[in-house]
């Protein structure tokens, strides 16, 4: 139900006077954990809305989601940013890891990362089921079901090395926030996160971006399996936590 790791990609314009991205100095990036027992019910509402709609902004036109989604249409569309909130929705109510990155008030940048042990048949058919239903005719709709059947296997790896880690499921910046150094504050702070974890050995993801791939192996993700089809190469990635 998540979307794929990858935070460059190319998001649907921006409505704003300019194109030019909005200059923010570090000082007025906030970091914040939607975690931390300091928000109101309202306020958490509203920074997933925000979270939500980001996302679907900056993974639009990304690989694997036009490989598992037809947005041609405005009602498919529509289903899909309802499943983006949706999913973040039921990551934070089930005590998963949210990062936001915020300038100004705004969510600049997201970053969510799942427990693998939340990552059993059983335990994501019980965080997403229900919502899932109510969906269900409008999100088969939106699906590339032939697509997504072929390309399945692309997302399965049995190289991650340890047992106990996190998946870092998405991170996305607005595009008026990128070039900024936002992506890597909310990887910085995912590391930390991990390192904080208690038995939490390192941070596996994948993408599709060859681009996307150098940048993750720059910052200390090591490529551990490779996979491809004629729609499609995915990289996977891990990083280990010392």
């Amino acid at each position: 139900m998540i979307i794929s790791s990858e935070y460059e990609s190319k998001p649907e314009a921006v409505k704003k006077t300019t194109d030019r991205p909005l200059k923010i100095s570090a000082g007025k990036i906030k970091i914040i954990d939607l975690n931390d027992g300091t928000f109101k019910k309202s306020e958490i509402e509203e920074k997933l809305h925000q979270s939500a709609e980001l996302v679907s902004q900056a993974f639009k036109e990304e690989k694997i989601t036009n490989l598992m989604y037809d947005l041609s249409r405005p009602e498919n569309l529509r289903t899909w940013r309802r499943l983006n909130e949706y999913s973040a929705e039921k990551l934070h109510q089930a005590g998963e890891k949210i990062i936001l990155a915020e300038a100004d008030g705004k969510v600049a940048g997201a970053a969510y990362l799942r427990n693998s042990d939340t990552g059993s048949l059983f335990m994501l058919v019980r965080i997403y089921l229900p919502g899932i239903i109510k969906l269900s005719f409008s999100l088969i709709k939106a699906l590339n079901l032939r697509r997504i059947f072929k390309s399945g296997k692309l997302f399965k790896t049995d190289k991650i090395p340890v047992d106990n880690y996190y998946n870092l499921e998405v991170i996305g910046v607005g595009k008026e926030y990128q070039g900024q150094g936002i992506a890597r504050l909310l990887l910085e702070e995912a590391d930390n996160f991990a390192k904080k974890t208690k038995d939490c050995q390192g941070i596996y993801l994948y993408t599709a971006g060859e681009n996307t791939r150098d940048i993750y192996q720059h910052l200390g993700y090591q490529l551990i399996d490779q996979k491809e089809n004629a729609d499609l190469t995915v990289y996977h990635m891990f990083k280990m936590i010392e």
